[in-house]
């Protein structure tokens, strides 16, 4: 399939033996190119970790529920780091698409090589920022199961959940 918003870079190297026998190795990376409504929604995101981190500390205050304000807080902050992380790592260097014409334009060797080291390693802050992003997601779920308490007929979940845990808990000891 088509995907205009990613890239691709394919890096082949060959290794010529003694005998004429040839061997390859292919290393491979994909990065994305992100579209103007992506730093609106960026935006939008920060500014609705910050509603919820301040409405939990004040709704949370008066029921005397730290354990769960401190949850929705460490929720707030990585939610704006993940975001914060995002956007630095969006408007810093390396600039791809630039690089890459660049090193079209001097056609040498070495700026190619230079432009692919860089892109590989983007490519891995990249990889660091979705796990981040995986841990994030995951720890949100697991409050919104929690939130699933409160209704009657909903909370069966939440409970199920505890006493499998509590099951668990017992195998292990």
């Amino acid at each position: 399939a088509d995907v205009p918003d990613l890239i691709t870079l394919v890096k082949v190297e060959f290794q010529v033996g003694q005998y004429g026998d040839i061997k390859s190795q292919v290393t491979m990376a994909t990065t994305s190119i992100t579209t103007g409504t992506w730093t609106v929604l960026s935006a939008l995101v920060s500014i609705l970790a910050l509603i919820h981190a301040v409405a939990s500390v004040i709704v949370l205050k008066k029921e005397k529920a730290y354990l769960i304000m401190v949850v929705d807080l460490w929720c707030s902050s990585a939610i704006l780091i993940h975001v914060i992380w995002l956007v630095i790592a969006e408007y810093s260097p390396p600039y791809i698409m630039p690089d890459l014409l660049q090193a079209f334009k001097t056609n040498r060797q070495d700026a190619y090589f230079q432009t692919f080291t860089s892109i590989m390693e983007y490519t891995v802050v990249l990889g660091r920022i979705s796990t981040l992003g995986f841990i994030v997601v995951a720890v949100q779920f697991i409050r919104f199961i929690s939130h699933l308490a409160v209704h009657p007929r909903l909370g069966v979940l939440p409970m199920a959940i505890w006493e499998c845990l509590g099951v668990l808990g017992r195998i292990s000891t």
